[in-house]
Order: structure tokens, then C-alpha cells, then sequence
């Protein structure tokens, strides 16, 4: 097949590359037809990846990779971030860490107090 030459020829050749993942798209609605919104998530791991070059210790990035993880999932479970960190480091604190313990105070747990939520306007 001759294909138009210049951006409408590298579009339509594109396309007929990445036929398998464009069907995929329109077999499955919740299929984002960009990235932006993954790439708006990992943004303040970016941002934050020179300041893990300098943990002091181990542990360090292991431990800033978890906070990140807590508080990106509480954002997309419509949790306060704050309120929901200080909520888990007092729970955690004071119960334990058995299995039972941390799966109560996972983000998307049915378990968290509603004032953890973001209020709606």
C-alpha cells in the first residue's frame, strides 16, 4: 500500500502498527486512550528521584517508596492523604502490624473511619 508521504502517512502507518493495542481500546471502555493521567501519578516520584540518591541509609527508599504508594492510593480512593497517613502511623503504632492490622488500614479497606474522606462540595 502506498501511504501519503509527511505527518498523515506517518499517522496512518502508526496506526496500522498499533492496530492489536487500538482495538483492545475499543473492546474495553475504561481504556484510557492516553497516558496522562499515569504519568500525572508518577510525577512526584520524578520529581522526588534525586532525593533518593542521598538516603542515608537503606532503608531509606524502600521507606519513601511506601509513603509515595500510601499516598498516591488514598488520593484515588478519595482519602485525605494527610489525615489518612496520620490515621495509619497511630493504628499501626498502636496495634501492631499483624496481616489483619495492615489490611484494615489499606486505602481501599471498607474499614476506614468517613472522616478519613474528602468532603464533597
Amino acid at each position: 500500500m502506498n501511504l501519503p508521504k509527511g505527518k498523515m502517512g506517518s499517522a496512518i502507518s502508526y496506526t496500522f502498527h498499533e492496530e492489536e493495542y487500538l482495538r483492545n481500546f475499543f473492546k474495553d471502555g475504561r481504556c484510557e486512550l492516553s497516558n496522562n493521567l499515569a504519568e500525572q501519578r508518577i510525577k512526584p516520584f520524578v520529581i522526588a528521584r534525586k532525593n533518593f540518591l542521598f538516603s542515608n541509609t537503606k532503608k531509606g527508599p524502600k521507606a519513601s517508596t511506601i509513603y509515595f504508594s500510601l499516598i498516591e492510593f488514598a488520593k484515588i480512593n478519595k482519602l485525605n492523604p494527610y489525615k489518612y497517613l496520620e490515621y495509619v502511623l497511630d493504628i499501626l503504632s498502636t496495634k501492631g502490624l499483624s496481616n489483619e492490622i495492615k489490611n484494615s488500614v489499606l486505602p481501599y479497606s471498607k474499614q476506614l473511619p468517613k472522616n478519613l474522606y474528602v468532603k464533597k462540595e
